[in-house]
């Protein structure tokens, strides 16, 4: 189910404590990594993911091109 919100309501939820689904295409194969990470938000800022710096989704966030947070 997806629910579209408009950027007034992004900006009043994302900052609030939620656990969000971070989905990378991996491999040649097409695969995808879907991983539950924490996140922080200021609004009007930038969505930092907090996760180890040696960690799979830390290498999905910084070498796929095709990723998404929902």
């Amino acid at each position: 189910m997806w629910v579209l919100m408009s950027a007034a309501e992004r900006e009043e939820f994302l900052p609030g404590v939620h656990v969000g689904v971070l989905s990378a295409a991996v491999g040649t194969a097409g695969r995808t990594l879907a991983v539950p990470v924490w996140y922080s938000y200021q609004p009007g800022g930038l969505l930092t993911v907090l996760t180890g710096r040696r960690s799979r989704k830390a290498a999905a966030i910084r070498f796929f091109a095709s990723r998404a947070l929902v």
